[in-house]
């Protein structure tokens, strides 16, 4: 779907500086979106199993699987694209700096993987932007960990519609209008958690990557209602009270249910380090 400039930058503002997650997904409220755009959101799909013959491209150009991708340990997916003007980076830049709080290496203990949602990116791009953000991440031998892949339409859709990322394309200012958040994926491909917003507190990554490495599945995350007044004042621009992460949101549990047990010994070697 096609979207107007001003829609778009709507979305992307609104999507930033609420964050906001569901039982269903993570979304806007309905009430404030407008129409074409109620359908961008994070439908949660845990338990989802990637399918391993999505074929994509690394940032060297070289053919991989998510068969590959996801075959041996716990990974982090972002679905963004490498010329995003602001959302993107914002969730990378959350991505980065939670995990540098954590004694877990990249390609070693988990994976980060980044995939395109336009199809018209290559990895030249994807190139660039690794060596953005491993730059920043400044912890050497872990460049092995962070995948950055492009691919073709079909792919990327196959890919969005297993983990329930629902996005639309503003054609006339070359943007995607999407949600912030990014998906925990356990060895093999399953979907186990997802984390809403653009940070993301070393705490919850550390769960995340514990729940994956055992196969667990998470519960939906916490809904954070926020008021009127935290809410962006203008298309393009918001508050100063709705960028700051808040100390004591108004939260409800999504799910109070339990977090489901299983373990193998590779979880249970990665969760000593985590702890």
């Amino acid at each position: 779907m096609i979207v107007s400039p001003r829609t778009a930058t709507l979305a992307a503002t609104l999507l930033a500086a609420l964050g906001t997650a569901t039982a269903s997904g993570a979304a806007v409220p309905s009430s404030e979106m407008p129409e074409p755009l109620k359908q961008v959101r994070y439908e949660q799909k845990i338990g989802a199993k990637i399918a391993p013959d999505l074929t994509f491209f690394d940032e060297t150009g070289r053919a991989v699987r998510t068969g590959e991708v996801f075959a041996r340990r716990p990974a982090i997916l972002v679905l963004a694209y490498y010329h995003c003007p602001m959302l993107c980076d914002m969730v990378l830049q959350g991505v980065e700096g939670g995990l540098k709080a954590l004694s877990l290496d990249p390609g070693r203990d988990f994976d980060v993987v980044v995939v395109s949602i336009d199809p018209r990116e290559n990895p030249q791009l994807a190139r660039k932007k690794k060596a953005e953000i491993v730059g920043r991440y400044k912890r050497p031998g872990t460049e092995g960990g962070w995948h950055f892949l492009t691919g073709t339409e079909k792919e990327i859709q196959a890919l969005a519609d297993t983990v329930g990322f629902h996005y639309v394309r503003d054609a006339v200012n070359d943007q995607f209008a999407h949600a912030a958040g990014l998906v925990m994926v356990a060895p093999g491909g399953t979907v186990s958690r997802y984390l809403f917003g653009i940070e993301f507190a070393p705490r919850d990554l550390k769960l995340g990557l514990i729940e994956s490495a055992h196969g667990k599945l998470g519960n939906p995350p916490l809904l954070l209602s926020l008021r009127p007044r935290d809410r962006p004042l203008q298309c393009g621009h918001s508050s100063n009270r709705s960028h700051r992460r808040r100390r004591h949101p108004d939260r409800h549990r999504a799910d109070g249910g339990p977090v489901a047990a299983a373990g193998d010994r590779s979880a249970r070697s990665l969760g000593s380090r985590l702890t």
